[in-house]
């Protein structure tokens, strides 16, 4: 019996601590660039919206931030979107390398939020 219970156990342990996929990491950067692009990407200090993204590759997956619950990631992201103006908006196309950060939800979902080019 306490055999088991350590299996069901270190079971939970893995599944808690599970690294993101490919596919996870590209649909939570995706629905966060959706949302805005940075400022840089846009090239304009008010930032804007992707209208469309037509690939995402991950490059690189870091190690788990323990202390701020997230999982560092390098993609490249081409796509194009609208840049805000102090007029409105004009269009832009973007293929950019930033590191996002990668966690999870309250929910259990993938989420993604830009950290920067470094």
């Amino acid at each position: 019996m306490r055999n088991k219970i350590w299996f069901i156990v270190l079971i939970l342990l893995c599944l808690c601590a599970c690294k993101p996929n490919s596919s996870a990491i590209t649909t939570a950067v995706k629905e966060n660039i959706m949302e805005s692009i940075p400022a840089s990407w846009a090239g304009s200090l008010l930032g804007g919206k992707a209208t469309s993204v037509e690939s995402i590759s991950v490059l690189q997956i870091g190690k788990y931030n323990k202390d701020f619950g997230y999982y560092p990631v390098k993609v490249r992201c081409i796509g194009k979107g609208e840049a805000n103006t102090l007029f409105g908006t004009e269009p832009v196309d973007f293929d950019k390398e930033g590191d996002f950060q990668v966690y999870k939800d309250d929910y259990g979902k993938w989420k993604a939020s830009y950290a920067g080019v470094f």
